[in-house]
């Protein structure tokens, strides 16, 4: 909206004349300087304008309101599929590990993981239906260094969805994850999940680390946490493998 009359008698440019617009950050190059429009109009005409929204503004804002609605319901629905998944719960209860007490080898795994990816926390989690069981932590304050466990939606939802790491540089910047009750709850900035995939291809959680700023994930965190994914779904399995062959000896 301009609020100064534009007219022919205002133009005092040639009309052969160009302005170059950017086309990405739409400013106006003008006497060896880009500048907005807006300064544009007011330094070469001496145009002062205001801001409003038109009828196409409003379309657009509302589709892409309705967009981020739809992705939210999809990821809920996607999440819950992913969490009551029968043969992903039965491979979940067959390890042994929910409620199990704490164990050195996992606990080292969260101690080594938290040294290779330079934060304070990290844990590894079982996803049932109803909570996430922390088998290890590396971090955690009370009282969830007791309780070892959280009901809720949480990071690790969105994690077990798929077999590839979920890499969240800025947890509040994002128009879904921001929502994530452990961003308030626990102050979690950053987060970066890698899935604990099974030889059976069930994902049942996911080793995890936290920083409470935003964290700029490199590609070297990411392979250490994956691969550190990879030595706690070993370490799940040869014990799984033992008790086996214990029964088998009965």
């Amino acid at each position: 909206m301009i609020d100064k009359e534009f007219t022919s008698s205002t133009v005092a440019k040639p009309a052969d004349e160009f302005v170059t617009l950017c086309a990405w950050t739409r400013s106006v190059r003008y006497e060896g300087e880009w500048i907005s429009v807006e300064s544009y109009l007011q330094r070469r005409y001496g145009v002062r304008t205001s801001h409003g929204i038109s009828p196409k503004g409003e379309t657009l804002i509302a589709a892409e309101i309705a967009q981020l609605t739809t992705k939210s319901e999809n990821t809920t629905q996607s999440q819950h599929s992913a969490l009551t998944k029968p043969r992903r719960l039965a491979a979940l209860n067959a390890t042994g590990l929910l409620d199990s007490p704490s164990s050195t080898g996992f606990d080292r795994l969260t101690r080594i993981g938290a040294q290779l990816l330079g934060v304070s926390t990290t844990f590894i989690s079982l996803v049932d239906e109803h909570r996430d069981f922390y088998l290890s932590h590396c971090g955690f304050g009370e009282p969830l260094a007791s309780s070892r466990q959280l009901t809720g939606q949480t990071f690790c939802h969105f994690t077990i969805e798929g077999e590839v790491p979920l890499v969240i540089p800025d947890t509040r910047a994002h128009p879904v994850y921001r929502n994530v009750p452990t961003v308030e709850s626990l102050g979690v900035a950053a987060y970066l999940g890698a899935p604990l995939v099974l030889l059976s291809g069930e994902v049942i959680g996911a080793f995890c680390a936290i920083d409470t700023v935003p964290h700029a994930w490199t590609d070297l965190q990411v392979r250490n946490a994956v691969d550190m994914a990879s030595l706690v779904v070993s370490e799940i399995e040869l014990r799984q493998a033992s008790v086996d062959t214990q029964k088998g000896r009965e």
